[in-house]
């Protein structure tokens, strides 16, 4: 490939990582790679042939697949899978969510999936195990005790230390 100048650019920790992978089978340089990719994706863009504007128009939700041919389908489902990822790299809709009150999840640093539970006001355990139905042990206001709590011989540890 040519080399020309540069112009420093963020790319997403996917596209990154595809690029890595791919670059050295096509005996290319990551940079290389993305601008591989780059000018795939200008020249369909900018060829404005009847079946890119085809596909074009069902990524936008303007026509249906069915119009499409096989390979057509391909590339819109492609089209339409890197605007997911990109309008996704862009959200940051846990704050609000969690402002709501609604739990969402997130990855740790090892790669597990998390619940992150928004704060609450008020909290209550029950005890499950009696034939008598649930009874309530532990109640918490603002990450207080409401009452000196009747923790089971059963319970956790983490959990009985709570006060």
């Amino acid at each position: 490939m040519a080399k020309g100048t540069s112009t420093p650019s963020r790319i997403t920790a996917d596209i990154a990582a595809s690029a890595m992978a791919i670059a050295p089978q096509e005996d290319r340089s990551f940079a290389e790679q993305i601008n591989h990719w780059a000018r795939i994706g200008m020249q369909i863009e900018r060829s404005g042939s009847l079946a890119s504007r085809r596909v074009l128009a069902v990524a936008r939700g303007e026509a249906q697949f069915h119009t499409l041919d096989h390979n057509e389908r391909l590339a819109a489902h492609a089209l339409i899978d890197a605007q997911i990822a990109e309008s996704a790299a862009g959200q940051r809709s846990g704050p609000s969510a969690r402002g709501s009150g609604q739990t969402t999840v997130s990855l740790d640093d090892d790669g597990r999936l998390v619940a992150i539970v928004p704060h609450c006001r008020r909290t209550v355990f029950w005890d499950n195990s009696s034939d008598d139905g649930p009874i309530e042990i532990a109640a918490y206001r603002e990450g207080l005790a409401d009452y000196p709590p009747r923790w089971p011989t059963w319970t956790p540890e983490v959990v009985a230390e709570l006060h």
